[in-house]
């Protein structure tokens, strides 16, 4: 009795489930909808036969029963289609030339993370196309690939158009190139295959690639945010779906620097993990870690920033900040200075920095140093004179300008390095040191 009991407790679950959690969505298009090929790495597909108006193309097909990858949607593959709505499965890699160029009727994309590379004209001509988005942030994106109309022998941004990704990534770069709107995209919780819904396609989806049925696209299986995919997401996401994003309990958790300045705060889920911001750099000091765990938080928390003070001879550059076109200075200091004689040291930086100026530091005031080229990578020559540099301290300074383009958060970074024997005592025996590298963050 008890066990029918349950049977039918299940039942109604599951039904109650489907009925409020299942979006309606379109079926996906059969592969005799499409001419393609077969190659090495899958079935390209070479164009759309059907008449629907609405398609899915699926990640995998079976053909003469053996399933196979679809690799490419291929050049030209639905230009002029007629289609309203367009699904690009999880799997698919590449996006080529010109496959949906003139499809007036689109509005709206999202390209997953599988997307490796988006081609040239790829929605070229799209007149309708205002919304698109690209999840992988480092997926390569082809001149004119969206946003753009041709008319009247000139081509024009598309009215209200917009693309979406995270931060700093190329789809942000390709907004900023060609001067269009931008939005940061940010996952929905529990939204484990990337259509910007939660619901139990996601609890199947998760089930699949903890069973290694699916092995793409994992990271967004980890719906918990404690940084990796366990049967912990599964719990999670079943309490999403059956409690209801609303009705979750919450906790906030505040993240603050060594010196007590908030770095973070946020409200976060119970059982789930807050996400920390990148600990700022202390001149003289590494970071460590944080003073305890948030990887699973049941109540409110306090976090706070550790640190250790370097106390290995080494060379330490600057991280700063500076706003877009500006110029920034970067300091390059010496601690726990053993004594030299003589160093070659080259620095390699981004470059879409310009260095405009090099200048010695007083730490090395008893060694001769001249400077390469203001190029990257550079080279500085410390040369000995009549005593070695004993202080620690500031022994040169970069002067770079940042691109008038840059992004709010972007980064570049700015390192050094040393061959062995390059850098001597006063004995002339190799010295050891450490090169920390630095960055410029954009305000």
């Amino acid at each position: 009795m008890k066990k029918r009991l349950v049977m039918l407790l299940f039942l109604v679950t599951v039904l109650a489930l489907n009925s409020i959690l299942i979006p309606t969505y379109t079926f996906a298009a059969p592969i005799e909808d499409f001419s393609y090929e077969i190659t090495s790495e899958g079935i390209n597909i070479t164009k759309y036969n059907g008449d629907d108006v609405g398609v899915t193309i699926e990640g995998k097909y079976t053909i003469n029963g053996k399933v196979y990858d679809v690799a490419k949607i291929d050049e030209y593959a639905f230009e002029g289609s007629d289609i309203e709505s367009i699904t690009i499965s999880e799997g698919i890699l590449k996006i080529a030339e010109g496959a949906f160029y003139n499809c007036d009727s689109i509005t709206s994309v999202i390209l997953p993370y599988s997307v490796e590379e988006i081609g040239l004209y790829a929605f070229d001509d799209c007149n309708k196309l205002t919304d698109v988005t690209v999840l992988n942030p480092d997926a390569v994106i082809g001149d004119s690939a969206f946003g753009y109309y041709y008319s009247g022998r000139k081509y024009y941004i598309v009215d209200g158009f917009s693309i979406s990704g995270e931060e700093n990534s190329t789809a942000q770069e390709y907004a900023i190139t060609n001067n269009m709107n931008f939005k940061v995209y940010t996952r929905k919780v529990g939204d484990v295959n990337g259509d910007q819904n939660t619901d139990i396609i996601d609890l199947v989806r998760l089930k699949k690639i903890l069973c290694g049925i699916i092995t793409t696209d994992v990271s967004n299986a980890d719906v918990n945010g404690d940084g990796k995919t366990s049967a912990e997401d599964l719990v999670a996401l079943g309490r999403l779906l059956f409690i209801g994003e609303e009705n979750m309990e919450k906790h906030t958790v505040v993240l603050k620097d060594k010196d007590g300045n908030i770095l973070k705060e946020s409200e976060v889920f119970h059982g789930f993990a807050a996400k920390a911001p990148e600990a700022p750099e202390v001149n003289g000091y590494t970071f460590s870690g944080w003073n305890q765990p948030f990887s699973c938080v049941v109540s409110d928390m306090v976090v706070v920033a550790q640190y250790q003070k370097i106390t290995d001879p080494s060379i330490i550059i600057d991280n700063v900040s500076a706003k877009p076109g500006e110029t920034a200075t970067v300091n390059v200091t010496i601690v726990n200075n053993p004594g030299l004689y003589g160093a070659i040291i080259t620095y390699t930086y981004d470059t879409k920095l310009t260095l405009t100026e090099a200048t010695a530091g007083s730490a090395f005031g008893n060694l001769d140093v001249s400077f390469g080229q203001y190029k990257s990578p550079f080279t500085v020559v410390c040369d000995g004179m009549d005593k070695p540099a004993i202080e620690d301290g500031t022994i040169m300074s970069l002067t770079f300008t940042v691109p008038s383009d840059a992004a709010a958060g972007q980064k570049f970074n700015i390192s050094g390095s040393y061959l062995e024997g390059d850098i001597v005592d006063n004995d002339f025996k190799d010295v050891d040191l450490d090169i920390i590298s630095g960055s410029i963050t954009v305000e």
